[in-house]
Order: C-alpha cells, then structure tokens, then sequence
C-alpha cells in the first residue's frame, strides 16, 4: 500500500524508477465526438459504433492512432485502433495526445471502472466532462512506451491462441459434417469398410429417460445439475456413471451435457441412460449436430418433452466405428479445451499485470 501511496507501480522494469505524476485525462488528450454518417457514400473507411464495425464509407472523420470509448451503451470496452475511421455519436474517439503514448491509455483505459462514472439511471452514458476529469498517474514516455510495448505482446498472444480456437472449432464442425454425413469413412483394423449404417428412433437405444427431482442443497459434496449445468450441491447422489443431461425447460432448454460421474439432477432436466447399441460420446455428437433446440417450443416458458426426444431418429453406425468417430471428436475437444486454458491463462496474466505495473 506505502508504494501506491508514492505514486511507484508494484511491479517494475528494471531501468525506471522515480514517482509517476497524477494528472487528468483532460490534460493528456483530446476527446472526439461521433457523428451521423448517413450522408456519406460507400468506401473503405470503417464507420464503429459501440457494437463493432457499422458500415464502409468514402469519408474519414479522424485519421490515426486512437482510442475508442463508448459515450451511451457499451462503456466499459475501449478499443485501440490505428488508421482512418468514422465514429457514430454513441462512440468516443480520443486524439491530440499529449505527454502520453495511445496504447498506454488504452491499458489505462482498460483498468477505469467506468460504470461507476455511468451519469444515466437507464442506458449507461458518459460525458467529455466526466472523462476530462478522471484522474490518472503517468510514467515518462519510454516507460510507458515499454509498459504498452509488453501488454500488447501479451494481446496478441491472446488474439492468436482465439483465433486457434477459432480454426479448430471450424474443423471439428466440418469433420462432424464429413463423418455424419458419411461422406468420410473409417476403416476396420483389416482396412475393410464398416458395415452401412441403419436408422433408429432414439428410444430403440434407451434404457431410460427421465426428469430429476433433487432440490440443491448447502452442503454435501455431489454435484446437482440443472439446466444451466452445476447449480448447486447436495449429500446423495442419484446416478453414477455415464449419462447424457438434456436441459427440458427454460432458456437454456435444448442444451446436453455429458457426465460420468456421481451427481443429482433437478427437475428441469432430462437424465438419458443408452442401452449397449449404442456409444454414450457417439449419441451425444449426434444429439449435438441434429441441434435439439429446434424442438424446443412454448413462447412463455420453452419446453422440450422426454416424447419429442424418444422420436428423434439417430443414423447408427456399428460399435466399433460409432467408437472411432467419438474417439476422433473427443480429441479434437480436448485441442479446444486445450486452447481455451491457455487463453484463460494469457487473459490471467494480463489481468495481473494491469494491476501491478500501474499506479
């Protein structure tokens, strides 16, 4: 806290030291207005809004570096861009920066709470005056040059592990459409083909299927599951092994969660147990691909029925190739996964820093 207190970050590079001075944002920068851009013809420009990229158009209103901060909306998520744009009037854009370096205030811009600045009781709003007036601490030029230097190495880690993850979900996706279809085939362990697959209604592979009834509990160490996934803990477990979960009722109706494990289950999601026809992680993909939610029905308080499950028909290949095909999409699972902990760690990380390589 003493460190805070001189205005010294807790986390440093070597070749700095000295006090960071306080100033506010309104002496290190300029803030822009957006505006309508209905009257502009089509181009190249990016027009942005809080929600992304609006439009192209012919016109720029600013051109270089800058740092994006909404003014009604979204407020909470600025965005640094380099290069010509149009802003619409519920999207900031700073400029003229003064003592201090863009991708530097963008980290900066990223530590404010800035709802806690929110002037409006409904949709969240900020005003010039309000952001002028903020106060923040600074470092020379050259350390905040390497402080935006390293966090932008670190966004980019991000930005390329997210974009991994991205590439491989698009193949899974297309290997399922591959396989599913049969357009893609595996072979026996003599190279031979597998026998042709056949069409069953998925009560013909069920053992049972049934709704839970546990009420989540305080304490216990089982899981209870509901339609959102684990909600809540309790001390006995209903079921143990493998099972598919099938939300039944609410938002979230539709959505299948596979468990091998003990746990509980509430009364708003459907427990299916698979007799020896069928690969639990085959049905699974297969339930997943068919897209359950298209069942779901009910305006008030949507709804999907253990009977419209029972009647969905399944296109079943033999054991042997229903455990290959699972085999191959769990390991592409597991790359995702895999991808997904390193984007949590990068994100961690990052958190970390921003917290202690400023003041």
């Amino acid at each position: 806290m003493e460190k805070v207190k001189k205005n010294i970050p807790t986390l440093r590079f070597p070749q700095f030291e000295g006090k960071w001075e306080t100033k506010k944002i309104g002496q290190i920068l300029q803030i822009g207005s957006g505006k309508d851009f209905k009257h502009l013809k089509k181009g190249n420009i990016p027009v942005f809004g809080t929600g992304g990229l609006m439009d192209k158009v012919d016109t720029a209103l600013y051109t270089g570096e800058t740092v994006f901060i909404g003014r009604k909306g979204t407020i909470d998520k600025p965005v640094y861009f380099n290069g010509s744009f149009w802003t619409v009037d519920t999207l900031f854009y700073t400029y003229d920066f003064n003592l201090s370096y863009p991708k530097f205030v963008y980290a900066l811009f990223q530590r404010i709470n800035w709802y806690a600045h929110n002037e409006a009781s409904g949709v969240p709003s900020l005003s010039k005056t309000t952001i002028n007036s903020l106060k923040i601490n600074l470092p020379s030029l050259s350390e905040q040059q390497k402080i935006a230097n390293f966090l932008t190495t670190t966004d980019k880690r991000i930005e390329l592990l997210t974009k991994k993850k991205e590439l491989c979900q698009q193949y899974k996706k297309a290997m399922m459409q591959k396989l599913f279809s049969q357009e893609l085939r595996f072979k026996d362990e003599n190279g031979k083909n597998f026998p042709k697959w056949e069409t069953k209604k998925l009560r013909e592979i069920t053992e049972s299927l049934s709704s839970g009834k546990t009420k989540p509990q305080n304490e216990g160490s089982i899981n209870v599951y509901g339609s959102m996934g684990i909600i809540g803990k309790c001390i006995d477990a209903t079921h143990k092994g493998e099972y598919i979960l099938i939300a039944r009722v609410g938002a979230n109706a539709g959505t299948l969660f596979v468990i091998n494990d003990e746990f509980s289950v509430t009364d708003n999601t459907l427990i299916l147990k698979l007799n020896e026809r069928s690969i639990l992680k085959f049905i699974a993909y297969s339930l997943d691909k068919l897209n359950l939610n298209k069942l779901v029905f009910g305006s008030g308080q949507p709804l999907i029925t253990a009977g419209q499950l029972k009647q969905l028909k399944i296109n079943l290949p033999s054991l042997q190739e229903q455990k290959k095909i699972a085999g191959f999409l769990t390991a592409l699972d597991k790359k995702v996964e895999l991808v997904e902990k390193q984007i949590q760690f990068s994100e961690q990380f990052k958190k970390y820093l921003l917290q202690n390589l400023f003041v």
